[in-house]
């Protein structure tokens, strides 16, 4: 068990976890990653994806998750788990770029469970990762040791 006082002190020192969550998500950005099929909710999701990396403003944010939208139902309805895991995790990160950090939790949960549903482990980390960040940003430190603990045995696999 970690010292919660060395347990605070470690996470409020951003400046050493912020490269190190970074080295983690490279570690799974990485990974061989099956091609996308030319569907039309992939081709959907390809645009709202670079959509997404640009929006700034609050107006971008609402399109990018319309934008999102579509592809989502897309893939429910032709049942493509790992497009909506995929799909739900970009929404994600939408929210937790504009500070929604409890949007961003929810998307990121669905998410897990989906890529979870589909063996995607590379996925799961992704989001395991993201999901101790946010505890981190919330100052709940040992669920964010958890998550950044469950993203690295995920690493090891």
């Amino acid at each position: 068990m970690i010292d919660d006082d060395l347990l605070q002190r470690t996470f409020r020192n951003k400046i050493f976890l912020l490269p190190l969550m970074q080295l983690i998500s490279i570690v799974f950005l990485t990974a061989p990653v099956d091609a996308q099929p030319d569907s039309p909710g992939w081709r959907l999701y390809r645009s709202a994806a670079k959509i997404t990396e640009n929006a700034s403003s609050k107006q971008e944010l609402l399109t990018a998750q319309s934008l999102l939208n579509e592809p989502l139902k897309i893939f429910e309805t032709e049942k493509l788990v790992n497009g909506s895991a995929q799909a739900l995790y970009l929404m994600g990160c939408l929210h937790y770029q504009h500070g929604l950090y409890e949007a961003a939790l929810k998307s990121f949960e669905e998410s897990l469970n989906l890529a979870d549903r589909c063996g995607d482990m590379r996925q799961e980390g992704l989001i395991l990762n993201r999901i101790g960040v946010i505890y981190m940003q919330w100052g709940d430190y040992h669920k964010a040791m958890y998550y950044l603990e469950e993203t690295l045995k995920m690493a090891g696999k």
